[in-house]
This record gives C-alpha cells, structure tokens and sequence, in this order.
C-alpha cells in the first residue's frame, strides 16, 4: 500500500487524513500515470520485434495462401472437364428454358389458378347461416 493509503486507512485517533480535494487529486494523479503507463505498453508491444516478426509470418502465410487459390483456380478454368460440364450445364439451361417446357409450365399454372378460381366462387355462392336467435332475453349486465 501506499503511504497516503496507509494514512487514510489508519484508524488511530492521531492520524491525519488528507482532505476531499486532496485525495481527489491524487486520484486523478494516479489515474494519469495508469494511462501513461498503458499507452507505454502498448507503444513498446507495438514497436517490438516480436509484434513485427509475427506480423511478417502471417503476411507471408496469406500469401502463400493466396497463390495457392489463385493457381487452383487458374487449373480449373484450364480444365478440359470442366469445359465439357460447363458445356452440359449451358445445355441443360436452354432445354429447360425451352419453348416445350414453359408451354406446359403456363398450362400448369393456368389449370391451377382456374381450379383455386372454381373452388373459390363455390365457397361464395354458398348460402349464408341463418341467423340464431338467442332463447333467452339479453340480460342487463351486458349492456
């Protein structure tokens, strides 16, 4: 502990304790050099060639990295295989998308909606309920 903590912890009728604005000022004094002693720290971590070393590995670490990804992927587009599949996909894409196809889709699309339509205007054209009337008065409570 320190002396100024030593005298206000003290509890012997003698001792003196510093005032309010005493203590307040060493708090923030302290507060100070706490910081001051961080951003010291911080900055020696920062500079410090450890930091740097490691920052150097993981620098050539990712581009290592890089490369590797890059020339993978250079070698697929090189492919012939993939050549041939990107070929059978586009194939495969025109044949869906073929006049054929979207014909049946609207077909099935237009028997759906008529089906819904039908189902529909029946749920309307039924007869309303008719009206219940109660077998007893209303009471007075309810109104």
């Amino acid at each position: 502990m320190s002396d100024a903590t030593t005298q206000n912890t003290s509890t012997t009728s003698g001792s003196t304790r510093p005032q309010s604005g005493q203590a307040t000022s060493e708090f923030v004094q302290e507060m100070s050099r706490l910081g001051e002693n961080l951003c010291a720290l911080l900055k020696s971590y920062w500079e410090s060639e450890e930091r740097k070393s490691l920052e150097r590995e993981l620098t050539k670490g990712l581009e290592a990295f890089t490369s590797s990804v890059n020339d993978t992927l250079q070698q697929l587009k090189q492919d012939e295989k993939l050549s041939k599949a990107k070929e059978s996909v586009k194939g495969a894409w025109q044949t869906v998308h073929g006049p054929q196809l979207m014909a049946e889709a609207r077909a099935g699309a237009l028997d759906t909606l008529r089906a819904i339509n039908d189902q529909l205007a029946r749920a309307a054209a039924r007869k309303p309920a008719q009206e219940v009337t109660p077998d007893t008065a209303p009471s007075d409570e309810s109104k």
